[in-house]
This record gives C-alpha cells, structure tokens and sequence, in this order.
C-alpha cells in the first residue's frame, strides 16, 4: 500500500495470495511517484505449517530520498451519506444516484444505469480499465500484471 497523506486512504498496489512454492520469487515493483509518500507493507500468514511468508531484500533506489519532516501533511477528508437502499432488496443501485433497477438488468450487455455502472465488472472484459475481478495467483516463475503497453519491456525485436 501507499498513501500520500499521513490521514489519508491507502492504495493498493500490489497483492500476493495462495499457494507460492518451497522458493523465493522475485518482484520488482516501480513507484513513480513525484510527491512525499508512504509505503506500507502488510504481511498475513496461512493456516499450518506451510503458511509462513518472507519478505527479504526491500531496496529502494538512490532516486528514492527520504522525506525530511516527521509525517505526512494531513488532509481535509470529505465523508458523504451513504445512498438509501433501493425499495425493493432484490434490486441494483445505479453508482452515485438514486435510480434502482432489477437484478436481471445487471449484465445484459444493455446500460440501463446513466453511467452503465449496471455493466461494470462484466463479461467481455477487455482490461482498459482495471483487472475485470482477476488476479494473479501464480506461485511459478511465471506471472501476470495489468500494464499499460506504452510501458511494456519488448523482449523480442520480433514483438508488435
């Protein structure tokens, strides 16, 4: 997690969970982040005793300084009402309004909610916009993460 204001919410930024192997796997995480911030790092064990976890080598480069003031500056934070619930318990709340429309309208491939909110997190999902529920539980050499192309490492002179 990060988070910019010592007040503030923290930010996911990378997650690990389930089965890993009997090895270490290397991880390189890149934080491009121009402002002070904080990084937090939450570590949960599994059941048994093949549920420990390890954390080694945290390195953070030159370009990265320390922040010379004791905390974080602090926030306004803003706290809004929680929408009322739909009249009817079987029904779905448009995001940010007050229109409630039918279970069975939810992923119809049809925007029945102002801000098509009712089709959000549906099938087909071409990941332009998050990672559609999905993630990665990899515990092999191999794993995936969602990035944008424009900051993709060709490997290959062959690669598009």
């Amino acid at each position: 997690y990060v988070r910019f204001y010592s007040n503030g919410p923290l930010v996911k930024i990378f997650g690990v969970s389930g089965e890993r192997g009997n090895f270490w796997i290397r991880h390189e995480l890149k934080l491009s982040y121009t402002t002070a911030f904080q990084v937090l790092i939450e570590g949960v064990v599994g059941i048994g005793y093949m549920g420990d976890i390890g954390l080694d080598d945290t390195v953070f480069t030159p370009e990265c300084s320390a922040y010379t003031s004791s905390e974080l500056p602090i926030t306004t934070i803003t706290t809004t009402q929680a929408p009322t619930p739909c009249p009817i318990a079987a029904q779905f709340r448009c995001t940010g309004t007050d229109i409630c429309i039918d279970q069975n309208k939810i992923c119809d491939f049809t925007a029945d909610c102002p801000d098509a909110s009712d089709e959000d997190r549906c099938g087909p999902c071409n990941f332009e916009k998050d990672d559609c529920g999905w993630e990665d539980v990899s515990w092999s050499t191999y794993s995936w993460s969602r990035i944008k192309a424009s900051e993709a490492v060709v490997i290959s002179p062959k690669a598009p």
